[in-house]
């Protein structure tokens, strides 16, 4: 079953939390997903999925996609 990438990726992380860039969804080769994972503190790595969001060929990894609701916090101001 394909990911739903219909946001641009706005929606998915990877399996470990990562932030994730989607370039194209389009490309070519067994891997059409391509785009980047937020590797450290300061360095994107290029990656490529298949369509369902997989990185690997086989079991799952910290490199899938999955999609994730974003959530928001709020920060209450009590009166001391």
């Amino acid at each position: 079953m394909a990911l739903d990438l219909s946001d641009g990726g706005k929606h998915v992380r990877t399996r470990d939390g990562r932030e994730v860039k989607i370039y194209n969804t389009e490309g070519g080769g067994s891997k059409p997903i391509h785009g980047a994972i937020w590797y450290s503190d300061s360095e994107w790595i290029q990656q490529a999925w298949w369509l369902d969001g997989r990185a690997c060929y086989v079991g799952e990894n910290q490199f899938d996609l999955i999609p994730y609701t974003p959530t928001e916090t709020w920060l209450i101001d009590v009166p001391a």
